[in-house]
């Protein structure tokens, strides 16, 4: 009796386990990893002609360079860095500026995204943080995947020598 019982139970505990593992196995195949970007230089004017910006300076181009540093390539970046309680306005005035990126942004690669502002000229020199926002998509996140991030931005004004 016992022999028979074990014959029937063991075949029904060995097609469970199977199953388990099965499903454990679509369920982590189905996820996918999350962009990831960080941000790795700022500057003004261009990597030729690097400029000071200054209150009171117009058309300005602030340049965020970010790097993917996720585990799958990034096939477009639609950006908006959010200006409000600063002394910056795009050039059309308002308090968000937009820039983007379309191609491939390999893994470990990095982009430029620029953004032309105007300062006001009673702008305090020091350093701001600024909210960028990143619509990114990838080959697993076709409907893009937002990402916050804060950028330190520079204003320190021009140098000026006196002899």
């Amino acid at each position: 009796m016992k022999s028979k019982l074990l014959f029937k139970v063991v075949p029904l505990l060995l097609v469970f386990m199977l199953s388990l593992t099965i499903v454990r196995g679509l369920v982590c195949v189905g996820y996918a990893n999350y962009p990831e970007v960080t941000v790795t230089n700022v500057y003004w004017g261009t990597t030729t002609k690097p400029v000071q910006a200054s209150p009171g300076d117009l058309n300005d181009k602030l340049n965020i360079v970010i790097q993917n540093s996720g585990s799958e390539d990034i096939y477009s970046i639609n950006a908006e860095l959010y200006l409000e309680n600063t002394p910056f306005k795009n050039v059309f005035g308002e308090k968000k500026a937009v820039s983007g990126f379309a191609g491939v942004l390999q893994v470990g690669g990095t982009t430029t995204l620029s953004f032309n502002l105007n300062i006001d000229p009673n702008a305090k020199l020091g350093e701001y943080s600024l909210p960028l926002k990143l619509h990114v998509t990838t080959r697993s996140y076709l409907t893009p995947v937002d990402l916050s991030l804060d950028v330190k931005v520079p204003l320190h004004g021009k140098v000026r020598f006196s002899i």
